[in-house]
């Protein structure tokens, strides 16, 4: 493949794949569930490929309309933008409302870094409301839920708290009165001590909604933008984490940590972007949820075209940890495609033959693409036997 360090070479394997997009979305919704399968791979992966000209801002002409078979799938994985934004179009007004809400949480999550500075709480935000700005000047990958926070382990409850004060609950939507009930104590209990985080804590804003606006989200899942007898509520919500993953401390996230995008607001380094993004598209997307979610896929593409990284610092975080499996399987999905560029020796030293404490076979690495067979029903009893 040719190298794509130099702008017409990365252009022009840019037209390779939009050629390649483009064939995929003139076809008719396969009936064969593996001819379905394989398409939607071919148009995941020359997405991934677009993830350079996409960051460049360079848009493509003539881009076929995507068919609404091809264009559900992309918004249940959460990429749906990325063909937006390759092609220049908007989606049928979609990717302009994604990018109200996702502008909309970056300014909540400004008024909550600030009043939490205040306190003497030093918030570090990341994943989306974070990478946005980093890597695509702020466009909306689709809709997020929720703005993550991460806190020192000592300043957890007070900055529980601080956002408690400031209006924000643990409770959840109702869509039959269009308003929040507050959880239970031991609701709230119960999943706090099962997780590195608290129960989300949120509130709820008006959200001013054209006629347009307004029916597309009668059509559309847009969480959390919901419609209530004709006006547009926002529901604002915080994850705030004590920590990210098991045999992972804090403080050296912490003292590895950089300004951030949101004023005020500290980020993880690249570095640790990198190894946060890949464990947590295969642990929680491919493993633990069985619900692959594209997008931290193309916000990893996006982190190893924007360079960085300390390779040799990420190879011993992830030994140390014995994470070395889904680190590995999931950088290597993108160093196969030619769409991120890792050092060989990376994924050497990272490499599953090394060992590990955690059984993997690797068989859920290519669920991103959308290869992995469903079991044929006819087991399914035999299975449950068991």
């Amino acid at each position: 493949m040719p190298a794509r360090s130099s702008t017409p070479d990365r252009e022009a394997w840019a037209d390779q794949h939009r050629h390649a997009l483009g064939s995929a979305v003139s076809l008719p919704e396969p009936t064969d569930p593996r001819h379905k399968a394989e398409v939607l791979a071919q148009v995941y992966v020359s997405l991934l490929a677009l993830v350079p000209v996409i960051r460049a801002g360079i848009v493509a002409s003539r881009m076929p309309e995507l068919p609404a078979w091809l264009e559900g799938a992309l918004r249940e994985t959460s990429v749906d933008s990325l063909y937006y934004l390759a092609s220049g179009t908007d989606g049928g007004g979609r990717q302009p409302l994604y990018q109200r809400i996702a502008d909309a949480q970056s300014a909540f999550a400004g008024e909550v870094t600030s009043a939490l500075v205040a306190e003497g709480i030093l918030p570090l935000i990341y994943k989306g409301t974070e990478l946005r700005p980093r890597l695509l000047s702020g466009a909306a990958l689709s809709t997020s839920t929720d703005v993550d926070v991460l806190v020192e382990p000592s300043q957890l409850e007070r900055t529980r708290r601080s956002l408690q004060e400031q209006g924000f609950r643990h409770a959840e939507y109702s869509p039959r009165t269009g308003e929040l009930w507050e959880l239970s104590r031991q609701k709230v209990a119960d999943h706090e001590a099962r997780h590195r985080e608290l129960y989300p804590l949120c509130r709820l804003v008006p959200f001013a909604l054209d006629a347009a606006e307004l029916a597309l989200t009668g059509t559309v899942e847009l969480t959390p933008l919901f419609a209530w007898r004709g006006q547009g509520k926002l529901l604002q919500v915080i994850d705030l984490h004590h920590s990210l993953f098991s045999r992972m401390e804090t403080d050296s996230l912490f003292a590895r940590a950089e300004p951030g995008a949101i004023p005020g607001a500290l980020t993880l380094s690249t570095t640790d972007h990198v190894w946060t993004t890949a464990l947590r598209f295969y642990l929680e997307s491919n493993v633990a949820h069985a619900d692959p979610k594209h997008r931290d896929l193309f916000y990893l593409a996006a982190l190893l075209n924007a360079g960085g990284v300390d390779w040799d610092l990420l190879v011993r975080i992830i030994s140390e940890a014995d994470l070395r499996p889904s680190c590995f399987y999931t950088l290597r999905i993108l160093a196969s495609l030619n769409v991120g560029d890792v050092p060989p020796g990376v994924l050497d030293a990272l490499h599953v033959r090394r060992g590990s404490s955690l059984m993997d076979f690797g068989c859920r690495a290519t669920r991103s693409l959308g290869l992995v067979e469903t079991m044929h029903p006819a087991l399914t009893p035999l299975v449950q036997l068991g």
